[in-house]
C-alpha cells in the first residue's frame, strides 16, 4: 500500500490520507494527545526540528509516495524530504524565503511586485530612525506566527517598550490602512487556484490577535486580490499544495501582509468546506498523488461559515459547561477542568476552543457564532 508522511499534530489532513485509501505514517511532536485512529496510521514520535532524525524515519519507510505537513514546524522538513525523494514540492528555498519577512519582500522586490516599506531593525535607535523616515510602524519578529511579539509603533515610548520585550531578529514595516483579509489557495505543478476569502476579528484591545474568521468576505474586486496573490506565489515559486495569505486591502489596492504553504489555522479548513464545499486537507494529500483533480476556478459559495475563539479569563478552569447548541453550530474545546489558561499575548497562547457555526450567508453565519460564543461557559479561578 502506499504510503504518505504527515509530520505534525493536525489531525485532518491524517483521516484525509485515510480516506483516500493510503497508508499514514503520522511523526508527532512528542508528548502529542493521544488519539483513536485507523489501523492504517502508524503513529512516531520525533522533535520537528530535528531534521537527522526525521530523515532517518522517512527514508526508512517503505512506498513513500508524498510528505505533507499542516504545521508551521513542519514546513521546511517537509520540503527538504520531498525533495531527498524526488516528490512534487515547494522547494526549501521557497518555503524559507515565505518564513523569514526579510526574505519574502526581498523576492518581491526583484519581481517589481509592490512592497511596504520595510526594515530589519538592530536596536532602538534603528528602529527610531525608521519610525522618523516612514511614521507609524508595525513592529514583528522577522520569522514568526500567531501574532507573537507584534507591536504598533507609534512614538518613542511605544518603540522603547517593543524593544525592550524582544530578543530576536525583529522588522519594522510601514503600518498598512485599509481591511485585513486572507485567501485561500491551492496550488499544483505551478499553476495558483483561489479558493476563498476569509474575513478577520480581532482582539478588541487593538492588538492584532485574531479571535475569528468569516467565509465568504466580501471582496469589491475579486479579480485585482486574486491577481496579487498570484503574482505573489509567482514571485516566491510556490508550486504545490495549499497557501493561506494574509493580504492588507488598502486605498492604494491590495497588499501582501505575509503567506504560508499551509491551510490556515484556528479551523479555517472547516470554514472552507462549509462555505465553498472544498476539502483543503483532501486536496494537500490527494492532488499530488494522482487521487484528486484541482480545483478549476474560484469555487461559488454554498454558504456562510464563521469561527470565534474561545476566550476564557486567566487562570485554573475549574468549570466547563456547553449547552446543546443550535443546529449547524459546534463547539471544539481543547481544555479540560485544571488546565491552565494563560493570559493571552498572542495567537499561539493556549486558548480553550472555538465555535464554529454555518448560515445561509456569512452575516448570518458570524451572527450565530457570536450567539454560541455566549453559551459557551468556562469558569477560571
Amino acid at each position: 500500500m502506499t504510503t504518505v508522511v504527515i509530520l505534525g499534530s493536525r489531525l485532518n489532513i491524517v483521516r484525509a490520507a485515510v480516506d483516500l485509501g493510503v497508508r499514514a505514517l503520522w511523526i508527532r511532536p512528542p508528548g502529542a494527545t493521544a488519539q483513536v485512529l485507523p489501523d492504517a496510521v502508524e503513529v512516531r514520535e520525533c522533535d520537528l526540528a530535528d531534521y537527522p532524525a526525521l530523515r532517518s524515519i522517512v527514508l526508512g519507510a517503505d512506498r513513500v509516495a508524498g510528505v505533507f505537513s499542516l504545521t508551521e514546524a513542519g514546513l521546511l522538513a517537509t520540503a527538504r524530504l520531498n525533495t531527498e525523494l524526488v516528490l512534487p514540492t515547494n522547494s526549501p528555498a521557497t518555503v524559507r524565503a515565505l518564513l523569514d519577512k526579510d526574505l519574502m519582500r526581498q523576492a518581491m522586490a526583484d519581481r517589481g511586485l509592490p512592497v511596504v516599506r520595510h526594515r530589519l531593525v538592530t536596536g532602538l535607535a534603528d528602529l527610531l530612525d525608521f519610525h522618523a523616515e516612514v511614521g507609524p510602524l508595525i513592529l514583528k519578529p522577522a520569522g514568526g506566527t500567531g501574532s507573537q511579539d507584534v507591536f504598533r509603533i507609534e512614538d518613542a515610548e511605544s518603540a522603547r517598550a517593543a524593544m525592550a520585550a524582544v530578543t530576536r531578529p525583529m522588522i519594522a514595516e510601514e503600518l498598512l490602512t485599509g481591511r485585513e483579509i486572507s485567501v485561500e489557495a491551492f496550488s499544483a505543478d505551478g499553476r495558483h487556484y483561489p479558493i476563498g476569502f476569509t474575513d478577520k476579528t480581532f482582539l478588541a484591545d487593538g492588538s492584532f490577535i485574531e479571535t475569528g474568521h468569516t467565509m465568504p468576505a466580501a471582496v469589491d474586486d475579486p479579480d485585482q486580490v486574486v491577481a496579487a496573490v498570484t503574482d505573489f506565489l509567482d514571485a516566491l515559486g510556490v508550486t504545490q499544495g495549499p497557501t493561506h495569505t494574509e493580504l492588507m486591502l488598502t486605498p492604494a489596492g491590495p497588499r501582501i501582509i505575509e503567506s504560508h504553504t499551509r491551510v490556515g489555522g484556528a479551523g479555517i479548513a472547516d470554514l472552507v468546506g462549509l462555505a465553498y464545499g472544498v476539502d483543503l486537507p483532501r486536496l494537500t494529500v490527494g492532488v499530488p498523488l494522482g487521487l484528486v483533480d484541482p480545483p478549476t476556478a474560484l469555487p461559488a459559495p454554498i454558504g456562510g461559515a464563521a469561527s470565534r475563539a474561545v476566550l476564557p479569563p486567566p487562570g485554573v478552569i475549574t468549570d466547563i459547561d456547553v449547552p446543546d447548541l443550535p443546529a449547524q453550530v459546534f463547539a471544539a474545546l481543547d481544555c479540560a477542568v485544571g488546565d491552565v489558561i494563560p493570559p493571552l499575548r498572542s495567537g499561539n497562547d493556549k486558548k480553550a476552543g472555538v465555535v464554529i457555526a454555518a448560515g445561509a450567508d456569512a452575516e448570518a453565519a458570524a451572527r450565530a457564532a457570536e450567539r454560541a460564543i455566549a453559551l459557551v461557559k468556562i469558569v477560571t479561578s
